[in-house]
């Protein structure tokens, strides 16, 4: 059901929607800290709105996403299986300069960007 379907009972800042049957929300989040710390607010705050909303991620990324209320949907699980951030972070701890930088777009970044565009979709 598209958003435009809610109707306001207030002013638009209020953001106090009565219809019942609000938008199902499917966020698609990179398996980084830094990522999950932005998109767990936008969930929340489209909760409080009174929205549904998964996040859809590697496994790593559940535990911060079920703290934060939302419900999660793992994707990538063959690829990047739990514990694969650790490892990750700790590669990447070793490396500095370009180094870290070809490491970051070339090992995981591109695959896990690969992998939401491939599985995503079908699991939404």
């Amino acid at each position: 059901m598209p958003f435009t379907s809610a109707i306001p009972t207030r002013h638009p800042s209020s953001l106090v929607y009565t219809d019942k049957h609000m938008t199902h929300f499917g966020i698609i989040c990179p398996g980084s800290t830094g990522h999950m710390n932005t998109m767990a607010p936008l969930g929340y705050e489209l909760q409080q709105r009174g929205h549904r909303v998964t996040l859809f991620g590697v496994l790593d990324m559940e535990p911060k996403t079920v703290a934060a209320g939302l419900e999660f949907w793992a994707i990538g699980v063959e690829e990047f299986p739990l514990g694969w951030a650790a490892e990750r972070d700790a590669q990447l701890g070793k490396l500095n300069g370009l180094a870290a930088l070809r490491y970051t777009i070339g090992s995981f970044l591109q695959r896990e960007t690969m992998m939401h565009l491939r599985e995503a979709p079908e699991a939404m």
